[in-house]
């Protein structure tokens, strides 16, 4: 799984490989066209209105993002799970929804867009252990590989917050009571909260 932090980085990703691939004569390495379910997916596929999708999967490469059709994020989960996708291009949505383990995963980029900030922010480091979460699972490998892509400036930072133990601090328990303490005192005071 390589992750990108753009829906269209994913098809970007997944197309540059592929070309990669080819240049370098290793392009059948990638492919499923022998596996008995190639076939079946493939029509499978042919009721996609994603011609990218389309595309890639002959070369066993996938896309996966919010942006795309449940239905066609649902055959390509299913294709990566049954092998006929060797290579998967996401974004971090998938680490977060889906439960599909992979061999590795590469994080390609630490720099996301903070629509809050209206600028590039750092990966967070919560996104980052999510993300690597999705390799190595023991029901299905005996380890698992992470990479993550970053600048020089920022590789001393991922290092340090992945090797080290770090206290996980939660702002739920303060929202909580936050909360309770101000719907208490307005159903004491018994404001009109109907104009809200």
């Amino acid at each position: 799984m390589v992750f990108v932090h753009a829906r269209k980085d994913t098809v970007k990703t997944a197309m540059m490989l592929k070309e990669k691939a080819y240049a370098e004569n290793e392009l059948e390495f990638f492919g499923a066209q022998d596996d008995p379910q190639y076939e079946l997916k493939k029509r499978d596929l042919a009721r996609s209105k994603n011609r990218e999708m389309k595309e890639l999967f002959q070369y066993g490469f996938g896309i996966h993002h919010a942006g795309m059709l449940r239905t066609d994020r649902a055959l390509t989960e299913k294709m990566f799970a049954d092998g006929l996708l060797r290579v998967l291009c996401c974004t971090a949505t998938l680490a977060w929804g889906v439960n599909l383990p992979a061999y590795a995963v590469v994080i390609k980029g630490t720099q996301v867009y903070s629509t809050d900030k209206g600028a590039f922010v750092d990966l967070s480091i919560l996104d980052v252990m999510q993300i690597f979460g999705r390799a190595g699972r023991p029901q299905y490998e005996s380890h698992g590989v992470g990479y993550i892509l970053t600048s020089q400036d920022k590789l001393n930072h991922y290092v340090a917050l992945i090797t080290q133990q770090l206290p996980i601090e939660s702002r739920y328990v303060t929202f909580s009571i936050q909360c309770c303490c101000q719907c208490t005192v307005l159903l004491r005071c018994r404001i009109d909260l109907s104009h809200f």
